[in-house]
């Protein structure tokens, strides 16, 4: 084995499995990859829904998963600066450092645009338990969504490696919006 493939799947127990299926791509990247959830694997078949609990048995050894602070939903095992929980919304492995932020800021056309990308087919996650929150200028985060008045557009669109790239535009000559932050809670 060699770079960052799965070391669960090699010799006897789990399989590899994609973890995007449907997508119809083939995953050359060990990142479109995970161990199967069962032991013995799963060859040929659709793996189940992937929750945090199993997440963290994929990621770490019997003996970290004892330790909060190493496995816990609030600990950063590679010191990247990103919670072992936002890893697992966004589709990061938390014992490999990443230079990328979880959420990337850039202007565009004179836009702020804010975006994430947020786990596929996740077991305990969703649009309403993880999400990007816009601060409102007056002391209170608020959710992204639309109807947040003018200048304000939120969009996703599958990027077919097991996640939704989810993109909040902010035009700051209409609204007062300026900051974003990431919520995940399970």
């Amino acid at each position: 084995d060699a770079g960052a493939w799965p070391v669960q799947a090699d010799g006897g127990g789990k399989s590899l499995t994609l973890i995007d299926p449907l997508s119809g791509k083939t995953g050359q990247s060990s990142d479109a990859w995970r161990p199967s959830t069962e032991p013995g694997g799963t060859p040929g078949a659709v793996a189940a829904a992937l929750d945090f609990a199993q997440w963290r048995v994929d990621f770490f050894t019997p003996e970290e998963l004892l330790d909060s602070g190493i496995s816990g939903p609030l600990a950063d095992p590679d010191r990247d600066g990103i919670v072992n929980l936002v890893e697992y919304a966004a589709l990061k492995n938390p014992v490999r450092f990443s230079a990328n932020a979880a959420v990337r800021v850039a202007m565009v056309a004179g836009k702020i645009v804010f975006t994430w990308e947020r786990r596929q087919g996740a077991a305990d996650i969703s649009d309403l338990t993880a999400g990007l929150e816009l601060w409102d200028g007056r002391g209170l985060w608020v959710p992204a969504g639309t109807g947040m008045g003018p200048g304000i557009s939120i969009s996703g669109e599958p990027t077919g490696e097991g996640s939704v790239r989810i993109s909040v535009e902010v035009d700051p000559a209409v609204s007062s919006f300026r900051f974003a932050r990431l919520r995940v809670a399970l």
